[in-house]
């Protein structure tokens, strides 16, 4: 039985049929100056909408959003030891996986557009 299968670049329109396919969404980013601190990665907020399970490099940019052990299992960047536990470990525990899951769903509704939006505006509102 394949556990893990790479498919590489897809479609855009072929993007939400393999999240929902997926028991785990991993993000394993190497520590660069532009990756912990100025990239916003979408496929962290797409992996949160659908509600699956994030494995996910420990970052500053991505640690603002998702929480170790609370909507996310995130390790240090480029630790393939850790990183192969938490897969692990999420792939043996379903009950973990659906309750990361669903917090990362609820999490996401700060995220939105609209959600971030309204809180640009409010701090635009503010400095007047």
């Amino acid at each position: 039985e394949a556990r893990f299968l790479a498919v590489g670049q897809v479609k855009p329109s072929e993007v939400p049929l393999y999240l929902a396919a997926f028991d785990v969404c991993a993000l394993p980013l190497p520590f660069t100056e532009h990756f912990a601190y100025y990239a916003s990665p979408l496929k962290l907020f797409e992996y949160m909408c659908v509600g699956k399970a994030i494995l996910a490099s420990e970052l500053p940019a991505i640690a603002e959003v998702v929480q170790h052990e609370e909507t996310a299992l995130l390790c240090p960047p480029e630790d393939r030891d850790a990183f192969g536990a938490a897969l692990t470990r999420l792939f043996e525990d379903a009950p973990l996986r659906a309750r990361l899951g669903e917090a990362a769903r609820a999490r996401s509704a700060d995220y939105t557009w609209a959600a971030r939006a309204a809180h640009i505006l409010s701090a635009a509102r503010s400095l007047r």
